[in-house]
């Protein structure tokens, strides 16, 4: 997934499966000037600990870090996923065949 941090930098976090094995990685993304580009790739990574959903409701899960503060909703309608939190929204909706 992806993280913003603020205005003018993001960074994406990555699984990459290899022949022998799984590593992962953060790219990390900044402007230069009106451009955004790649600014670099981190050295491979620790497994990150999976995040746990507490039901709120049928269709609303929630995740709390406490280490953080970051609050975390998982929301299910109508064949469509909305994970929100204060930094933004992702909305992912189910294929059709």
């Amino acid at each position: 997934g992806t993280t913003v941090r603020g205005a003018n930098a993001a960074t994406t976090h990555v699984r990459v499966h290899y022949e022998h094995g799984t590593e992962y990685r953060s790219f990390v993304w900044a402007a230069f000037g009106k451009e955004r580009r790649l600014a670099r790739v981190t050295e491979p990574l620790p497994r990150p600990e999976p995040t746990t959903f507490f039901a709120q409701s049928p269709t609303e899960f929630v995740s709390f870090d406490i280490l953080t503060g970051r609050t975390v909703h998982a929301t299910f309608s109508s064949g469509t996923l909305t994970v929100s939190s204060r930094t933004g929204s992702v909305v992912a909706k189910q294929g059709r065949d």
